[in-house]
């Protein structure tokens, strides 16, 4: 029995460049099976060739996934998922359940390791890219497919299949270090390795990945942490409750100390 063919119709490109605000200014729209989708584009020539791309993929009769709105070859298996695509989507699911402090936290730490999970051939990050990532990580986000961050990480961030502990390992000691080349607060380094591997370990456990790649914590900072030296106070050393009261009496001053006189 043959499939049905989906019903795929695809408008003309509109330009809305009467709102000087819109960077991506060329919209392309179409609907699939009654559900519509559209992408934007920053200049003519791009929006052009997807809608030529969509009108191409219908024309050989490829499926079309009616959420997305994509052909179904155009969806990268989950394990071939950038590492960056990845944080976008593991800090969606988990948004709505923290509170604003906590997405500041986990954002600033992905701010710090979606660029050092690149290619070793990859160049210098663009000087934008922590502004980038902290416009383009939180959800909902429009995200500008032809800036110069964003064509960095398409063209070296890793995908889920490439992490292993060997380069895991070098970006967890690169997660202790500022900009500047110094060594981050302790508790600010434990933050970003542990949300780091948090998203990490999701793909684990939906099983894209078939085991966690993050290497253990090291035995050394481990080791370091167990010898700091922490407060202590013993309350079987404090004064019972009648010599408490008797020195708090003797050092009451007396109302004749207290009144001043003329």
């Amino acid at each position: 029995m043959s499939r049905r063919r989906q019903d795929v119709r695809v408008w003309n490109v509109q330009d809305r460049r009467g709102n000087g605000r819109n960077v991506q200014p060329w919209v392309v729209r179409w609907v699939v099976d009654g559900k519509q989708s559209s992408r934007s584009f920053r200049s003519r020539a791009l929006a052009d060739r997807f809608r030529a791309s969509i009108l191409l993929a219908h024309d050989d009769g490829e499926e079309f996934d009616r959420a997305s709105g994509e052909p179904t070859s155009w969806t990268p298996m989950p394990g071939d998922t950038q590492t960056h695509q990845w944080a976008r989507r593991w800090l969606a699911d988990l948004w709505a359940e923290w509170q604003p402090r906590t997405r500041r936290s986990a954002v600033e730490a992905l701010m710090k390791f979606v660029p050092l999970v690149v290619s070793s051939q990859a160049p210098p990050p663009p000087p934008e890219i922590r502004v980038h990532l902290k416009a383009t990580l939180e959800p909902g986000a429009s995200v500008d497919t032809e800036s110069a961050a964003e064509r960095w990480l398409l063209r070296w961030s890793l995908p889920l299949t490439d992490l292993n502990r060997e380069r895991l390992s070098t970006i967890d000691i690169a997660l202790g270090v500022g900009l500047d080349g110094s060594q981050l607060a302790p508790s600010t380094a434990g933050r970003f390795r542990k949300v780091s591997r948090s998203c990490i370990r999701r793909a684990v456990d939906l099983e894209i990945l078939s085991t966690d790649p993050w290497p253990p914590a090291s035995r050394e900072r481990s080791a370091r942490k167990s010898t700091r030296s922490k407060p202590a106070f013993d309350i079987r050393m404090l004064p019972d409750p009648e010599t408490m009261r008797r020195a708090l009496q003797r050092w009451r001053p007396s109302k004749r100390q207290a009144t001043p006189t003329g």
